[in-house]
């Protein structure tokens, strides 16, 4: 039996600017599904398990190839729509996207550092 990596492409569209970006290690899905579970031991020795609500995420590099790459829509986006499309066909979505990233630019790579929090899901 072969194991594939699942790579896919990824696209967004911020102020009508539309960014693909091949995605080839270059980006981390954090899925959550609206809740993270916590497990602790309590004092008594029982286990407790909270939960929270907490927003999926897209991370990684955006690569620059276009000389007039401008980064202010992108780190004061808000309401964006990323589609993450992977090549057995599952999609991943991430809708009401708000960037919350740094905004860190790498001149050796030649890259844009992303990170956008909103709501996941996935179609597979």
């Amino acid at each position: 039996m072969s194991t594939k990596i699942l790579k896919g492409t990824a696209h967004f569209k911020i102020q009508g600017t539309n960014y693909d970006s091949p995605v080839d290690g270059g980006f981390d899905i954090t899925y959550y599904g609206g809740q993270k579970y916590e497990a602790e031991k309590t004092a008594n020795g029982n286990t407790a398990i909270t939960s929270k609500q907490i927003l999926d995420q897209v991370s990684g590099d955006l690569y620059l190839y276009d000389s007039t790459f401008d980064p202010t829509p992108l780190v004061s986006a808000t309401d964006v729509t990323i589609t993450i499309q992977l090549v057995n066909g599952s999609v991943f979505v991430l809708r009401n996207a708000v960037y919350t990233g740094e905004g860190k630019f790498s001149t050796k790579e030649g890259t844009f550092a992303i990170q956008f929090d909103g709501n996941g899901t996935w179609m597979i």
